[in-house]
């Protein structure tokens, strides 16, 4: 077992242990998880959607003031549901102390008996007790990552209930007073599937280019199996071109699995290809990866497929470079609604922060999977953040409490193994209600010790590769950057800020001033998106300047209405008319009054 093996296993037992104590769980900061799987990157089956099942119908729910309230009988197999009542899921939340009963009963396929089920609620705000047909199967807290188990020994024949306790309140929710309140309930889908004997638990991956001409793809691949093997298997590798020569192989390898092992390598070095196209949002190229697991007759037992997006991030000369090149963050705030929503209505959203010159969108929570891989192929970039905060009542014993960092250390662990694989992912970051303290910096180096391809920042850090400016302004960056450091600094403003020009043309003056997130998508009129999308046609490469351009910005100011200022736009074809008319107003504004 190498060294790195080892500390992965290490670091599970001390962050995942979730310790039982005398009080109830959600009110004991040390116990945040039973039985749960660690994290991973999706392994749902993808030689048979037939093992695949999505649980939005067939719910019931009751919700009750307190836990003393909560009835206990439902949880069992043909336990009554007097008084629940049909709820979609996911479905809208709720709030104050109050514990939200949920209930379904499921019917497996056939073809699943010999083989291993899991159930996976992609966001239960806040906390969680599971159970299937009375037995109590786990308990879990961070909202917004999955919370997931094996089942199989629980289920029976026929007819199976599967019930959720959900909690309103408790340690879970102290730990995510985020800036934005989430209500509590079953938020985004929930699914079961079904794996075998054997599979593929987990892989990472780290997709760069080479920095000596940023179009050779360097690939580091580390396959983990669900059990150390007692017979022959094989673990293939295949990276497929789906752009340029559709259907391509760019590169295939096999590694054999000896007894006793339980996972395979595919080491940097010997994967390089060249001729790749590099991840940018200018050009967000994806290539496909194939992983399957092979028995000894070289049948697919198990495959995963993956999208793979190759693209390096590294500091040089005090400046962050992506594939060579200053990186530039043109950021906005945005997240997707809870409870989940169609996601063709989330790409609607992303595909108009996009055209108003936004390249950067910066959560404040985990979004769902399918987010990603939207902007892994649109060419978003994400700043992507962990769902935990302290209220202001609570900061000075949570913070710098000791007892509190593995729960918080916990939610990072959840957040970087699920999103690891994605292009997208350029930066891991807190809430902005998190605050500075021990907890705090402990999640931050977290990030920083485990992700060397991306970066990790949050408001308070000097230390790390970026600094962070918190309620960034003109002012306050320009003094971030003339400062002795002068290292890499992001800005956040967390309101559109009134000099939008301003902040930007001090961006454009000092190079260690890599970009803003100018406030929340929500609160933009539709002029702060059009002085944006001027803004951007200046500041952006041309390859990344918005659609649909506005050609010319005139503002207008006149005596008779006390200096106020009028914004038009045109589009293309009609500047000549605007610049020669605004000349002809000019002109005629200068002559005396007869």
């Amino acid at each position: 077992m190498t060294v790195k093996r080892f500390a992965t296993l290490l670091l599970m037992a001390v962050v995942g242990c979730g310790c039982w104590a005398s009080k109830p769980p959600y009110a004991d900061p040390a116990a945040y998880r039973l039985n749960k799987v660690n994290p991973h990157a999706a392994n749902y089956p993808a030689e048979d959607a037939s093992f695949h099942m999505l649980m939005t119908d067939g719910w019931k729910m009751l919700w009750v003031k307190d836990v003393k309230s909560a009835p206990q009988s439902y949880m069992q197999q043909g336990g009554s549901l007097k008084g629940f009542a049909p709820v979609a899921v996911p479905s809208t939340g709720y709030g104050g102390n109050a514990v939200g009963c949920y209930a379904r009963d499921v019917v497996l396929p056939a073809d699943w008996g010999n083989r291993r089920t899991f159930i996976r609620f992609e966001s239960v705000s806040r906390a969680m007790h599971f159970y299937v047909n009375g037995h109590l199967a786990g308990y879990s807290e961070d909202s917004f990552t999955p919370a997931e188990w094996e089942i199989t020994k629980y289920l029976t024949g026929g007819k199976n209930r599967v019930a959720v306790r959900v909690y309103a309140e408790g340690d879970g929710a102290a730990a995510e007073q985020t800036d934005e309140k989430v209500a509590a309930g079953l938020l985004r889908n929930v699914e079961l599937y079904s794996l075998p004997q054997v599979y593929i638990t987990d892989y990472n991956l780290i997709a760069t280019v080479d920095t000596a001409d940023y179009s050779t793809a360097r690939m580091d691949l580390t396959v983990d199996l669900s059990t150390e093997v007692k017979r022959a298997y094989t673990v293939e590798m295949e990276l497929i071109d789906i752009t340029q020569h559709p259907s391509q192989t760019m590169l295939r390898k096999r590694r054999r699995l000896e007894r006793n092992d339980w996972f395979v390598s595919f080491s940097q070095g010997s994967n390089d290809i060249g001729g790749v196209i590099a991840w940018s949002p200018a050009n967000p190229v994806c290539y496909r990866l194939v992983i399957r697991l092979l028995d000894g007759n070289d049948s697919v037992v198990h495959s995963v497929v993956a999208p793979v997006g190759f693209r390096t991030i590294e500091i040089a000369d005090n400046l962050c470079m992506l594939n060579g090149n200053p990186l530039q963050m043109r950021g906005i705030e945005w997240d997707e609604p809870l409870p989940q929503v169609g996601m063709d209505s989330v790409r609607s959203v992303l595909e108009a922060i996009q055209k108003a010159g936004f390249n950067t969108v910066r959560l404040s929570r985990p979004a769902s999977e399918t987010f990603y891989d939207m902007c892994d192929q649109m060419g978003l970039m994400v700043w992507d953040v962990c769902g935990v905060g302290v209220d202001r009542s609570l900061r000075d014993s949570v913070s710098d409490n000791e007892e509190w960092e593995e729960p918080f250390i916990y939610r990072a662990h959840n957040l970087l193994r699920r999103d690891r694989r994605h292009a997208c992912v350029v930066a891991w970051g807190l809430n902005r209600a998190m605050p500075w303290g021990g907890c705090a910096k402990q999640m931050i180096k977290y990030f920083e010790g485990r992700d060397a391809v991306r970066l990790a920042a949050h408001a308070g850090y000097t230390r790390g590769r970026v600094a962070v400016a918190d309620s960034a302004t003109s002012e306050s960056l320009a003094a971030l950057a003339q400062g002795r450091h002068r290292m890499p600094t992001l800005g956040i403003c967390h309101k559109w800020p009134g000099d939008i020009d301003g902040l930007w043309r001090t961006i454009g003056e000092y190079p260690c001033l890599q970009g803003a997130v100018c406030g929340r998508w929500e609160e933009l009129s539709d002029g702060d998106v059009a002085r944006f999308r001027a803004v951007a046609r200046r500041v952006a490469p041309p390859d990344e300047r918005p659609d649909d351009e506005p050609a010319l910005v005139v503002t207008v100011t006149t005596p008779a209405d006390d200096g106020a200022t009028e914004v038009m736009e045109t589009g293309p074809r009609r500047q000549f008319f605007l610049v020669r008319w605004w000349n002809k107003l000019k002109a005629a504004l200068s002559r005396p009054l007869e």
